[in-house]
């Protein structure tokens, strides 16, 4: 995702817009957002309000997609 702001280090995210693309025709799943790849494996500290996230320039942010055959 890509966003312009008035700070040039941070920008208010919806992590969220893409989630369809990312679920596709899965029924029965769930994402969360990470801000480490450790945290989105293990399923801790998920983002608590991925649709207003304040990302910094350069963050990856990672997604862990769970569900029945997920």
């Amino acid at each position: 995702l890509r966003a312009c702001s008035d700070n040039p280090n941070i920008a208010v995210f919806d992590l969220t817009q893409n989630s369809n693309l990312i679920i596709g025709n899965q029924e029965n799943v769930t994402l969360t957002y990470h801000q480490s790849l450790a945290n989105a494996e293990n399923g801790t500290n998920a983002i608590a309000f991925p649709v207003n996230y304040n990302g910094i320039d350069g963050e990856f942010i990672y997604i862990r997609l769970e569900g029945e055959n997920a």
